[in-house]
């Protein structure tokens, strides 16, 4: 998929989403979205990661499958400013995809464009509706999870996740990463946000992804060799 990530005023340093994503995600950027930063390069504010322009507005991306909003502010509020770029997106058939607490989905205005033009409105930060309690079967999974936590938002615990994941990988360990927030769920494809989760479910939330990402794994490798020990 080819993807715009907004990130206005905030590229790269308080664009943290737009960062990982870059980073780590399964993506063809075709341009960032920063007002202030417009008329460069990604490479010349973040190195090691794939090359993109800056373009000032969504109208300035050429082509693109979809808009990813790629800021998470504090609050997880949508910004007005923002509001053209995701409209101009919609209007060309574009998907957005967004990190924020504001559901794009729940905007009359978004979803009617939308519904017009035949896009998804993916936000990542709804959980699932049928969550449960914890039940206990996660100790079922033949594997070592690790927990990895921190004292705030932004302090590095998916890039450790993924870090530790994919030294692990290189080394022929069968390792997988398990996305509980919006900027992991969007590299990954899925996942539940555990900060939108009611705390009564937050255990069993993560208890249904260890499972599913076990019989995930398990059925690509009974279609493939697996790795070496």
């Amino acid at each position: 998929m080819q993807i715009a990530i907004l990130a206005h005023e905030k590229f790269p340093e308080r664009a943290k989403t737009a960062v990982g994503v870059l980073r780590y995600g399964d993506y063809d950027v075709a341009a960032i979205v920063d007002r202030d930063r417009a008329g460069g390069q990604v490479a010349d504010y973040l190195p090691g990661v794939p090359d993109a322009p800056i373009v000032e507005e969504m109208a300035n991306v050429e082509d693109a499958d979809a808009l990813l909003i790629g800021i998470a502010p504090i609050g997880g509020g949508f910004d007005e400013s923002w509001r053209e770029d995701v409209e101009n997106a919609l209007s060309r058939g574009c998907d957005v995809i967004s990190g924020l607490h504001y559901f794009l989905s729940e905007d009359p205005e978004f979803v009617s464009l939308a519904e017009e033009n035949n896009c998804e409105l993916w936000d990542v930060r709804k959980p699932d509706e049928d969550l449960s309690v914890s039940r206990g079967i996660a100790r079922e999974v033949d594997a070592e999870v690790i927990l990895t936590v921190g004292t705030d938002c932004s302090v590095g615990k998916m890039t450790v996740s993924l870090e530790l994941a994919r030294a692990a990988q290189e080394r022929g360990i069968d390792a997988a990463f398990v996305p509980t927030g919006q900027t992991g769920i969007m590299i990954e494809g899925w996942g539940n946000p555990i900060d939108r989760v009611v705390s009564d479910f937050t255990a069993g939330a993560v208890e249904e992804m260890i499972v599913e990402k076990a019989k995930r794994m398990i059925a690509t490798f009974t279609r493939a060799d697996p790795p070496a020990p």
